[in-house]
């Protein structure tokens, strides 16, 4: 074979490659929606009842939860009832916030970095994080990830107006992200030497007032007042409101936890720490990135509710797909890396599609509140066989014709993203095995 074929036969291959990977990205959707119902629950189910009060009756509820991610959803229930769609739309909020941040993220990337990079990020989103077990229900963290995510990326474009407004529409939404959006503004003002950008966490803060002034009736009435008290429990530091968890026990179990562990349920983020090859035009969007996920993480660590109660995984830290799929994507398309750093990566891109098809079709099935309340919680959140992420290897949950079709769509996605890398282990280990082998008894290099 001439290199002239060779080049040839690759380019035909990439360009396949891409058409794939464009229709299994509007494929995720349509499964999604199809297959996965909605789950209108918990506090989600709390938000979504207080727009469908406003909408109808034009009050507001005095909810302790934000309005603000809520009520970009309100064009869609409106829709819905135009259309008698009984809630069909609305319900799907989620799913058309994340659709909308690809949409946006595409339009601000395509000629700034490698698309195959871009699809292989959006695809990493929808299987192998967090997000499609968020996408189904109607809780605030997939706004405030979307908008916290998209908002630093525009800041590192310098589209300073609308990447700050966002990043501030998503801790409006989610307080407990001011500290990250402090360290980004650091970052940001030291890096352009513009103490304007410092100037963000107070406009923050600003929303978060008058918000409460407007929903709940006082600036400082955030509706959290004694948040979780209740007699005390097994652990030492049940019971006690706020944010009374000590930060060293509460960075273990954050990050550690076998039922809520960060690092269980985004296992790319180990890949943080090696020495990291990336696109320069996307390094400094990941480094804000961290730099706004640390914060997050050493708020919900003094938490007494870090764990999220009755939650599959680490509800808070729904952020942590992203730049853990932006490891991910590095990682892929580094061809220089060594075999046991192509290992590492396969070990990682494996337990993240895991964790997406868990969070899909398995989540809290077999993880019944009777058990989880027991102990203030300490199986579901500590022993390993307790967390959503083993129990189906313990006691398989029943799975439907729908869920199969996603466990599918899933396995398909996998197998697209880690077939380069599976090719480069295997010309790598082939080298290695001809280097290692005696003289005498070397594989033929025809072969």
């Amino acid at each position: 074979m001439t290199a002239e074929t060779s080049t040839s036969s690759g380019s035909a291959f990439r360009r396949v490659a891409s058409r794939l990977e464009a229709v299994l990205i509007f494929a995720g959707f349509i499964s999604y929606l199809a297959w996965l119902p909605a789950k209108m629950g918990g506090d989600g189910g709390v938000r979504a009842r207080a727009i469908v009060s406003l909408v109808e009756t034009g009050h507001l509820t005095p909810m302790k939860y934000s309005y603000v991610g809520p009520l970009f959803s309100v064009p869609l229930y409106l829709i819905d009832k135009l259309l008698h769609f009984d809630g069909r739309l609305f319900h799907r909020y989620n799913y058309f916030l994340l659709a909308a941040g690809f949409f946006i993220a595409y339009r601000v990337l395509r000629r700034k970095t490698e698309r195959a990079n871009l699809r292989r990020f959006f695809l990493l989103i929808l299987t192998a994080s967090m997000f499609p077990y968020h996408l189904r229900t109607f809780y605030g963290e997939v706004f405030s990830a979307v908008c916290a995510g998209l908002g630093i990326l525009l800041l590192t474009q310098r589209r300073f107006g609308w990447g700050w407004a966002l990043v501030i529409l998503a801790v409006v939404n989610t307080p407990a992200l001011v500290v990250g959006l402090a360290f980004v503004s650091v970052l940001v003002a030291f890096e352009h030497r513009e103490s304007r950008h410092l100037l963000a966490p107070l406009l923050a803060a600003a929303g978060i007032l008058l918000e409460s002034w407007i929903v709940r009736g006082h600036p400082l009435v955030s509706g959290y007042a004694g948040d979780g008290a209740a007699p005390p429990g097994i652990r030492p530091y049940t019971g006690l409101p706020g944010f009374s968890f000590p930060l060293a026990f509460g960075l273990l179990s954050i990050l550690f936890s076998f039922g809520r562990g960060i690092l269980f349920f985004q296992p790319a983020l180990w890949l943080a720490f090696q020495r990291l090859r990336c696109e320069r035009s996307l390094h400094r969007t990941y480094v804000l990135w961290m730099a706004f996920l640390v914060g997050e993480i050493l708020v919900y660590a003094r938490w007494n509710a870090w764990h999220g109660a009755g939650f599959w995984g680490p509800r808070f830290l729904l952020f942590a797909g992203v730049p853990a799929s932006y490891l991910l994507v590095a990682r892929l398309a580094n061809r220089e890396e060594g075999l046991l750093g192509n290992a590492l990566t396969f070990i990682a891109l494996a337990f993240s599609a895991w964790v997406g098809l868990d969070g899909a079709i398995f989540h809290l099935k077999n993880l019944p509140d009777s058990l989880c309340d027991q102990a203030d919680g300490v199986f579901c959140l500590y022993v390993p066989e307790f967390s959503p992420l083993w129990l189906p290897f313990v006691k398989a949950p029943p799975v439907d014709r729908g869920e199969w079709m996603v466990a599918i769509y899933c396995a398909v996605v996998f197998a697209v993203l880690a077939a380069p890398l599976l090719g480069r282990m295997a010309r790598q280990g082939w080298l290695h095995l001809r280097a290692a082998a005696p003289k005498g008894l070397r594989p033929d290099p025809r072969l």
